[in-house]
């Protein structure tokens, strides 16, 4: 009998969780995380010597030199611009550039250039202009800086 009602009231609650979902959201994803069975300990892993991994660095440790020695490195990262047809002319007008930058999604975090979206929101009349003529010459020339060529890529275990 006491199960019985056990259950009785565990139902009612999720049915009150999932009906004011609007209004509590918070509550209910965090419901959703309580039961969750996620393993939340990393692997031990085999290194090369044949030892097994003794901590999570270590592990993490033997993940990236794994990734190193199978990716691909390429030789140039320039991309390059077929001149022997003829190309269409790229143009990226200041308007265009402005509309993306109000556009951004200010309660996002930040992106990988430490640059706050809000902030590029709310300067976008200002940097529409150099900004266009940046993305217009970098076509135009056929190269990327070299910043925006640059990325810190680490394993994450899951």
């Amino acid at each position: 009998m006491k199960q019985l009602v056990l259950r009785q009231d565990k139902r009612n609650y999720q049915h009150k969780l999932v009906t004011s979902f609007k209004d509590s959201q918070k509550r209910f994803y965090g419901y959703v995380r309580s039961k969750q069975t996620v393993k939340t300990a990393v692997s031990r892993l085999t290194k090369p010597d044949g030892s097994r991994t003794v901590s999570d660095e270590e592990t993490a440790e033997v993940l990236g030199k794994q990734f190193q020695s199978v990716f691909v490195r390429e030789k140039d990262t320039d991309f390059k611009i077929d001149t022997s047809t003829e190309t269409i002319p790229v143009d990226v007008d200041e308007v265009t550039v402005y509309k993306k930058l109000i556009s951004l999604k200010t309660d996002k975090a930040v992106g990988p250039d430490g640059i706050h979206p809000l902030f590029l929101c709310r300067t976008a009349s200002v940097l529409a202009k150099p900004l266009a003529a940046l993305f217009t010459k970098s076509y135009q020339d056929g190269k990327l800086p070299l910043d925006w060529k640059l990325a810190v890529i680490s394993p994450i275990f899951k």
